[in-house]
């Protein structure tokens, strides 16, 4: 995620139980009350929280293009299935041709 002007940063402490309390000023900006669902990213440097409505039209996004293209997964998953086949086909073929 690339900084913006929009980009601040503050700090919260996990407590006794494991738990983080965001800022009140953060929860207000994204609209999160008791119970909203946040999207975390965890790699090896930390964890990043985000919009959970945010990610999944980031998503849509992404994938766009594709829908947009008519390939489907059942596009997708038939031409595996055919690259399966194509490769058992020559694995049987080098087999025969060995005995």
């Amino acid at each position: 995620m690339e900084p913006n002007s929009a980009t601040e940063y503050q700090t919260a402490r996990v407590d006794g139980q494991g738990r983080i309390v965001l800022p009140a000023a953060v929860r207000e900006r994204f609209h999160w009350t008791p119970g909203s669902t946040v999207h975390l990213r965890i790699d090896d440097t930390g964890v990043v929280i985000r919009d959970r409505d945010a990610v999944i039209a980031e998503m849509r996004a992404l994938f766009r293009p594709l829908r947009e293209s008519g390939y489907t997964v059942d596009r997708f998953l038939a031409e595996k299935a055919q690259e399966a086949e194509e490769e058992e086909r020559r694995s049987e073929g080098r087999g025969a041709a060995g005995r």
